[in-house]
């Protein structure tokens, strides 16, 4: 039997949306122009509304009409420059109160706008304006026949939800998505089993990204509200957006609006009148404001709520490398984790921790494929990887590295752009009893090399047909000294210096090719007469210039090339000298 979710018509003045009339569907056309209520403009501006506001509303609604009917017609679009949404919403808000007052203008003027007599609304002592609200009736939730009332809080189950209408529910006619809203009941896990209002949320329903209206998921992994328009998604402990798109509003994190719950002794739920403005209960189609400390807060609920399930599980930290905790899934057989900063393009990690399976051990054990490099810390070997380490296209913004370890029987996974922060993060929060230093690279495991010729002292290595490679030519310092003088003279009579660049492990990482041609150098005993030469095929564009272009930057960072002549390179106290050819 399908059920709609309504709420009585509040009885209640003041604050937009908080009202009785009815709000009707946004209007398609803009507003076609009416002579204006004069009255009720002159007091809009004793109250303090701006010009601004005023004809912003004359412009897009028909609440200032003289011959206004009782029902609100906005067309939602921008405000003009100059004007804040918070004094537009006051306005708004005034005008509203005295519509539904049922008295007319005029008993607004001169000392009752002082008085404690106006039914709506005080300017108290000169200060800010004052308006008195009181609590709306019940939520409820009706089914098609009407025949009973699922409002008290034992009748709704938790990880469920319904949408509800606020503040008109009965008029099924002039509906709209600004009115829509989720009441939701926790999972379990979260607090949901209890009885009481902290088991119950209501945000929303109109995605401040897309205007599509989102709807909680609670299947195992999720259990968030999700915006099936542009994928925007919402933790359900603040409606805090947690994915998805920027926002337009893109100073800070951002949350659904929400209306405040309250329960009475008979069980059943109440709406709280809302403050319709950013910093409180947010703007129905923009969002929320929400302060980094309520984001903590609500992190560290989470953080709690899953340790009374998993009081086994490894540390799972408030703050990561700079960056706040903003969610945590519960995901079956490991927990989901992210990190993010909040601001307009945000830095973002994501993390997973679970029990470690085989095929965890299995991966961690593959050491065969590229673009992997291996850390050790203790006895913990660390795989790092990652499309970021890959060599193609790509922008390096939408790339990652990928953070790998097993401890103490979980399994750690962690995914993000600044690897110096992700590594010193891991060391203190999993490793600390170690320091940061003794995180240390593993030893590379030493590649069989590809060997197409032996011959006469001259290795050759595959591939062989290819129109460039480099040559490298191990010498003895006999040989090198008899091949290259102290000094070389040019026949215009200007003298060099005979250099040999200085190379080492970390430069041959780079240049995995050169490494290989003096691990073949090896292959044969030494010293030979006249040196042992190794060369290799490479593919002309962008290998071989890659290692000509590195072999020059290297030596002009290393030598005034004015004054000197480099004719090799020095590895490991041997002499090398290198070739680069081309067909």
């Amino acid at each position: 039997m399908k059920t709609i979710l309504l709420i009585m018509i509040p009885i209640i003045v003041g604050l937009a949306i908080s009202f009785p009339f009815i709000i009707s569907e946004i209007s398609p056309a803009g507003h076609t122009s009416n002579p204006p209520d004069l009255q009720l403009i002159d007091t809009l501006v004793e109250f303090g509304c701006s010009e601004l506001a005023i004809y912003h509303l004359m412009d897009t609604s028909n609440l200032l009409d003289e011959e206004y009917d009782g029902v609100y017609y906005q067309n939602f679009k921008g405000l003009p420059d100059g004007l804040s949404q918070e004094d537009y919403h006051k306005c708004v808000e005034i005008a509203i109160s005295i519509r539904e007052s049922n008295t007319t203008t005029t008993e607004f003027e001169d000392d009752d706008l002082n008085s404690k007599s106006c039914p709506q609304f005080c300017p108290k002592d000169d200060g800010p304006l004052i308006i008195n609200v009181t609590r709306s009736p019940e939520i409820v939730i009706l089914d098609d026949t009407n025949n009973f009332d699922l409002s008290k809080i034992t009748k709704i189950k938790p990880n469920t939800m319904e949408f509800f209408y606020y503040p008109n529910p009965e008029d099924t006619t002039n509906r709209d998505a600004f009115q829509k809203f989720i009441l939701i009941r926790l999972p379990v896990e979260l607090g949901g089993a209890a009885d009481d209002i902290s088991s119950f949320k209501a945000y929303s329903a109109l995605s401040i990204s897309s205007h599509c209206l989102s709807q909680y998921r609670g299947d195992e992994g999720r259990k968030r509200i999700e915006d099936p328009c542009h994928g925007s998604l919402y933790r359900i402990i603040d409606g805090l957006l947690t994915d998805g798109p920027p926002h337009v509003d893109n100073t800070g994190p951002i949350a659904l609006p929400h209306l405040d719950l309250s329960i009475d002794e008979n069980g059943s739920l109440f709406v709280e009148p809302p403050t319709w403005t950013l910093n409180e209960n947010g703007v129905v189609g923009e969002g929320r404001h929400i302060t980094l400390q309520e984001i903590r807060t609500g992190s560290q609920f989470l953080i709690d709520s899953f340790k009374k399930s998993h009081s086994q599980y490894p540390h799972i930290p408030l703050e990561f490398a700079g960056l706040d905790l903003i969610n945590v899934i519960d995901d079956r057989n490991r927990v989901l984790l992210k990190y993010s900063d909040s601001l307009p393009i945000p830095d973002r990690i994501s993390a997973n921790i679970g029990l470690s399976t085989a095929s965890d051990q299995a991966f961690m054990k593959n050491k065969e494929k590229s673009n992997i490099r291996w850390l050790q810390i203790g006895d913990t070997t660390i795989r790092i990887g990652g499309n970021i380490l890959e060599k193609n296209n790509e922008p390096k913004t939408n790339k990652e590295y990928e953070i790998q370890f097993i401890k103490d029987g979980y399994n750690f996974g962690f995914n993000g752009q600044n690897l110096e922060f992700m590594k010193k993060e891991i060391v203190s929060n999993y490793f600390p009893e170690f320091e940061y230093t003794d995180l240390i690279e593993e030893p590379e495991k030493s590649e069989p090399l590809d060997i197409a010729s032996i011959e006469d002292g001259r290795i050759t290595l595959n591939p062989v047909i290819i129109c460039a490679g480099i040559d490298i030519h191990r010498l003895t310092l006999d040989e090198l000294n008899q091949r290259y003088p102290a000094t070389f003279t040019t026949k215009s009579g200007i003298t060099y210096e005979i250099k040999f660049l200085s190379i080492n492990d970390n430069d041959l990482k780079e240049m995995p090719v050169i490494s290989e041609l003096i691990k073949a150098t090896h292959q044969i005993p030494f010293p030979l007469n006249g040196g042992i030469s190794a060369s290799k095929g490479l593919v002309e564009n962008p290998d071989w210039n890659d290692y000509r272009d590195w072999y020059d930057q290297k030596k002009a960072e290393e030598f005034n090339l004015d004054e000197v002549r480099v004719k090799g390179f020095v590895y490991n106290e041997e002499y090398y000298s290198i070739g680069f050819s081309i067909c």
